[in-house]
């Protein structure tokens, strides 16, 4: 491929980039540093004390159970805030981070099957919407959630189990409900080949790996 074509290659992506910045920017402008619900100031605390305390506490270190369903986003709001980057700028950066990211792998799954235009239009409508935005905007994990699941799809299209098993893994750690996801795949897969194949062994292990500490924990 030639530098022009690798070029040409980059441009959906860059329309993708800095649309959604120009317009989470947009929604950003009257109220830069506010939440619109209560859960995203919870996952604040917990990744606070994390980063202070190195406990996953909300009150006092001894209380029992845990009011987050989504360490991940826990543990990388905490890493934010543990080299000095204010939690709601960590927030904000990972929502719209996560939604280019949405955009850029939408046009990628759907390039092949309407062409670049209309996946490209596409991968816009989806990302540029006001629910999608304002869920990228609210502190919480699901435009991270949504940006996972797309990227497990993407590998399990190239084959590439590994990444896949990885990502699923990764889904769960940021919402429960990632195994279904991961459910979903395994199914499919095994009706598809009709037998239980070496790849998803391997890359349900993986997945197992990343995501069963949490809830073992």
């Amino acid at each position: 491929m030639s530098r022009t074509d690798s070029l040409l290659e980059g441009i959906p992506f860059l329309v993708i980039g800095v649309s959604v910045l120009m317009v989470a920017l947009a929604f950003l402008w009257p109220a830069p540093t506010e939440f619109p619900m209560d859960d995203a100031y919870i996952h604040f605390v917990y990744a606070r004390n994390l980063a202070e305390h190195g406990k996953l506490m909300f009150n006092f270190p001894d209380e029992k159970g845990v009011g987050t369903s989504s360490p991940l986003w826990v543990l990388l709001l905490a890493g934010g805030y543990a080299v000095g980057v204010p939690l709601h700028l960590v927030a904000k950066a990972m929502g719209i981070g996560a939604l280019i990211i949405v955009g850029a792998t939408l046009y990628l799954l759907l390039r092949p099957l309407w062409g670049v235009a209309a996946a490209l239009g596409g991968a816009l409508a989806a990302v540029l919407s006001g629910p999608m935005v304002w869920f990228s905007l609210s502190g919480m994990e699901t435009t991270l959630f949504l940006a996972l699941a797309l990227l497990a799809l993407l590998a399990y299209r190239a084959g590439r189990w590994l990444w896949t098993g990885l990502l699923l893994g990764l889904l769960t750690l940021a919402r429960p409900e990632g195994l279904a996801l991961a459910l979903a795949i395994a199914l499919a897969e095994i009706a598809r080949q009709k037998r239980i194949p070496r790849p998803l062994v391997w890359a349900g292990i993986l997945c197992a790996l990343v995501a069963g500490p949490w809830f073992l924990y």
